[in-house]
């Protein structure tokens, strides 16, 4: 997260947040303070100095990693007017759990009811109190809504060590039936719900079931161990139904002869698999009205929901045809699986007949709308009401508005509406201690703490001072944050701050260096990383433009860009040098076509390829609305939309997609990038 930029107070209170890690002066925070009309307990001590107070904070939570209690609890008094003492004090507590009680955690959870770590302080001390065997303790401080896994196995526990054996054993069922595996807390009690002989074989088996239905072989496998000998044949006889789906079928209906729940289970899960290559087969059999024995109707809707779903795909005239056997109404995301079929084709008269017969609800959406246009015009009918539906969308901003706009040659509407935020509602939001201590661990360079803080004050905050949050977010220049809190706000009109000039003076530069568009640069970025330079995606990626380490080498070496270690990429600039010689690769992939290139920095070169080789020629609006993958098509929407924007932003020529960008088809391609 950047440091604090400079902002003016309102009514002439200036406050002054450094550019750099420099601290603030201690004079200005004092006058900061005075603003807001907190406390003048900090503005007034000796101790006033925020320098002296860092560094004592710093020490004193040193003190305490390192052990020396007693001399952390000395410098901790002498802090509590600092916005970080909370930490301090939570850091003492966790150090006295054996002297503590229900009383003093519910004092620290009143004082500082939006500290972030309450939740850890509650569940160590509930964990402490299991350790000693404190079970009346225990329950009477049990929270259901603060509990996680490892307190309910411990509640259960606690349930059997007070003698409440028939709420116990319940609760202790409940805790077993489910197919993930559970934490080690929970083996007290499964030891003592089966000594009651409540681990019976069918719950065994319903178990068993559970975990084949989470694709939990592991836990299977164990489970099948601690089924009697005479019973492991039918457990392998249920594993291979979960193996080989398509084994179930010739043995449907002796099987629902005798029916079980576990059997119930395995059967929908595997009739769920087989569905996924033959979803006509699976919907028939669904419809059977035995076949759903023992399963409720919410998952019997989820079923033919997938399958119908499948259908969509493959066959839309199928769908249609099982969609009324069935009597299942419209479903949108079904209905866009079926237009993509039918603009793959193409077949514009399917596509108006299809749109005719959504119901008019889902017709008003903005995909809809552009559509029945698209394909009004294409096949030569209603075109005055065609131009009149694409004039109303391309006052919108949005990627159809964009392509409404770009038909019609009308301008891109950027539609920039900001909210106007009172000074009283900019000094109530930096007058909240979650705020305060926010910029002070931001100013101590830690940033993802400062962003846990910001975030959990979220979800205290109206609407309004959402806003006002992100108003400030957005003048401190926490790129990241500003935009996050205005999406937490659902306020969408607000260009300024949802699509912030962040890192231009790197962006434009290093893409203008290799010929490409630095609008379509930082709209790359802008919905990779929102502008969070240290973000790290769950497989890896990294940084603003969320390059794996793997690809950053690459491209490093196809472009003699040196050598850097991993966690450079969490620079900017580092990133932006990468990111953008990797984008020019993969854009020249595509012979310099920018809506390809940017399906495949998301979904893979490989797969784009694949994609235009099985399509033929498609116009670019077409290719776009079939890309196969939704996260991908959704990805390209907003790429391109975004790009717009930046375009006004930078002041360059507004155009969504380029003349030679308005078809693609196998030839958009070149064997080898040239370097």
């Amino acid at each position: 997260m950047p440091m604090l930029a400079i902002t003016t107070w309102p009514k002439g209170c200036q406050i002054m947040f450094m550019p750099t890690r420099k601290h603030f002066h201690a004079s200005i925070f004092t006058t900061l303070l005075t603003c807001m009309g907190v406390s003048n307990a900090l503005a007034t001590s000796q101790n006033a100095d925020l320098n002296t107070l860092r560094q004592k904070y710093q020490t004193a939570q040193s003190l305490f990693d390192q052990g020396k209690v007693e001399q952390a609890r000395s410098l901790t008094h002498q802090l509590e007017a600092y916005p970080l003492y909370p930490y301090l004090a939570y850091r003492e507590l966790m150090y006295t759990l054996p002297g503590l009680n229900q009383q003093a955690i519910a004092n620290f959870q009143k004082r500082y009811p939006d500290f972030p770590l309450q939740g850890n302080l509650y569940s160590s001390w509930m964990s402490y109190l299991a350790g000693k065997g404190l079970w009346k303790n225990y329950l009477a401080a049990y929270d259901k809504e603060r509990a996680d896994d490892n307190l309910k196995c411990f509640r259960a526990a606690a349930l059997y060590a007070v003698g409440d054996t028939k709420q116990a054993d319940e609760y202790t069922q409940q805790l077993w039936l489910t197919g993930t595996s559970q934490p080690g807390s929970c083996d007290k009690a499964f030891s003592a719900w089966k000594g009651r002989g409540k681990q019976t074989t069918a719950m065994i088996q319903l178990r068993f079931a559970h975990a084949l239905e989470k694709d939990n072989d592991g836990l299977a496998a164990y489970l099948n161990k601690l089924l009697p000998a005479g019973e492991q044949p039918r457990a392998k006889l249920l594993l291979g139904y979960y193996q080989k789906p398509e084994t179930v079928l010739p043995v449907i209906r002796s099987l629902q002869k005798r029916p079980s729940a576990d059997l119930a289970i395995i059967y929908a899960h595997a009739l769920k698999r087989y569905g996924r290559s033959q979803p006509e087969v699976a919907v028939s059999l669904a419809g059977e009205k035995a076949t759903f024995l023992y399963i409720d109707e919410a998952n019997k809707n989820d079923a033919f929901d997938y399958y119908l779903g499948r259908i969509a795909s493959q066959t839309p005239e199928r769908y249609e045809l099982f969609r009324q056997r069935y009597q299942r109404p419209y479903d949108d995301d079904d209905a866009e699986k079926v237009l993509r079929y039918w603009l793959a084709q193409p077949n514009w008269q399917e596509v108006l007949k299809l749109v005719n017969a959504l119901p008019a609800e889902i017709q008003k959406d903005e995909v809809w709308r552009y559509w029945r246009a698209r394909a009004d015009l294409q096949t030569g009918q209603n075109a005055t009401i065609a131009n009149q539906a694409l004039a109303a969308l391309a006052k919108e901003r949005s990627f159809y508005g964009y392509l409404a706009a770009q038909t019609l040659k009308q301008p891109y509407q950027l539609n920039h509406q900001p909210l106007p935020v009172s000074s009283q509602r900019q000094r109530d939001v930096m007058s909240m201690p979650a705020v305060m201590r926010a910029i002070e661990l931001n100013i101590l360079g830690q940033d993802w703490q400062s962003r846990r803080e910001w975030f959990n004050a979220l979800d205290h905050m109206t609407q309004d001072e959402k806003v006002a949050a992100a108003r400030l977010a957005a003048q401190w220049q926490w790129h990241f944050v500003s935009i996050f809190t205005m999406a937490k706000a659902k306020y969408w009109d607000d260009t300024q701050i949802r699509f912030p000039m962040a890192y231009s003076n790197v962006f434009v530069p290093s893409a203008k260096a290799l010929n490409l568009d630095p609008d379509w640069v930082m709209a790359i970025s802008r919905q990779e990383s929102a502008f969070r330079n240290d973000a790290r995606s769950p497989v890896g990626a990294r940084g603003l433009m969320q390059l794996m380490p793997a690809t950053a080498q690459h491209t490093a070496k196809n472009f003699n860009l040196g050598t850097f270690a991993a966690d450079d990429l969490y620079k900017p600039e580092v990133n932006i040098q990468l990111g953008t010689h990797y984008l020019l690769e993969v854009k020249n992939t595509f012979s310099g076509n920018r809506i390809l290139a940017t399906a495949a920095y998301n979904a893979g070169p490989s797969r784009v390829k694949r994609w235009l080789n099985e399509r033929g020629h498609l116009p670019a609006d077409v290719w776009v609305e079939t890309i196969p993958f939704n996260e991908t098509r959704k990805y390209v929407q907003n790429v391109l939309t975004y790009a717009v924007i930046y375009q006004k932003k930078l002041g360059i020529p507004e155009e969504l997609i380029k003349p030679q960008e308005r078809h693609l088809g196998p030839d958009t391609t070149v064997a080898k990038t040239p370097l």
